[in-house]
């Protein structure tokens, strides 16, 4: 009844609330639910003791989703790297790393109470922690926390070495993709040419690693990478796109960067 009541009191204008199982990653635990019933029909393919959480469905269009890590030790909190989440047919892709942060001030002191809050209730040693918060900007630079995932995130490692690669002076996108298994080593020969320091082109690149289990789509095996853009987005995509083939790296053809 609880629940029910909640979605009846904060159906969004379209009709929907967003369903979380709390505590697994990557997007691939939410949905969006018009009823109860829908609701109940979804949480049947997870355990029993799973918690389920309703939250108030956003208008996109109006709210940016966005991540910061915060390094939290006894004796401080302070921002360690800050991201905007990017998506790809509705599914979290990776992160898009401005080279100057995007939040205002009072933005990042709100972010920084969020970390004291996790040291109030644990987080923290001398050598310090880190803490990653999923959050909303709002129309009005409001910020909606959503998450408090009190480890190491998935964005935590690229912009560390996005910070001893260039000192991040430049923009950069790191994201998931797929390589077919007989054009990785097109694959890499690609990123061999354009490694940092060593492309003098408006972008670089690097491979941050693969899957050790291969993928079969379309009849065909492929392998997930963990790819690595920095510079000029837009010339790496010519790039890509004249140097090889289709199949390769298909998910950078559908992201858009932030304005």
């Amino acid at each position: 009844p609880e629940a029910a009541e909640f979605l009846d009191r904060n159906l969004a204008a379209d009709g929907l609330i967003m369903l979380k199982i709390s505590g697994l990653a990557g997007a691939r635990n939410v949905t969006a639910v018009s009823s109860i019933a829908e609701a109940q029909a979804y949480v049947e393919q997870y355990e029993d003791d799973m918690a389920v959480l309703f939250q108030k469905k956003l208008d996109l269009s109006q709210f940016t989703e966005m991540t910061v890590d915060l390094f939290v030790s006894d004796t401080d909190v302070k921002i360690a790297n800050f991201r905007q989440i990017l998506f790809a047919g509705g599914l979290w892709v990776g992160n898009f790393v401005p080279r100057q942060s995007k939040l205002t001030a009072e933005q990042e002191a709100q972010l920084i109470k969020v970390g004291e809050y996790a040291r109030h209730h644990g987080l923290g040693d001398p050598e310090g922690n880190n803490c990653g918060i999923d959050f909303f900007v709002g129309p009005k630079g409001e910020i909606i926390v959503t998450e408090i995932n009190v480890r190491w995130t998935g964005g935590l490692f690229p912009t560390e070495a996005i910070k001893i690669i260039n000192g991040g002076t430049t923009d950069a996108v790191v994201c998931f993709d797929i390589v077919p298994v007989d054009q990785a080593g097109a694959y890499l020969d690609f990123v061999e040419a354009n490694l940092p320091r060593q492309s003098e082109g408006p972008f670089s690149c690097i491979s941050l690693g693969f899957s050790p289990f291969v993928q079969v789509m379309n009849d065909a095996p492929h392998i997930f990478v963990w790819h690595l853009v920095l510079g000029d987005f837009a010339a790496f995509h010519a790039a890509k796109t004249a140097q090889l083939s289709a199949g390769v790296l298909p998910t950078t053809d559908l992201i858009q960067l932030p304005d």
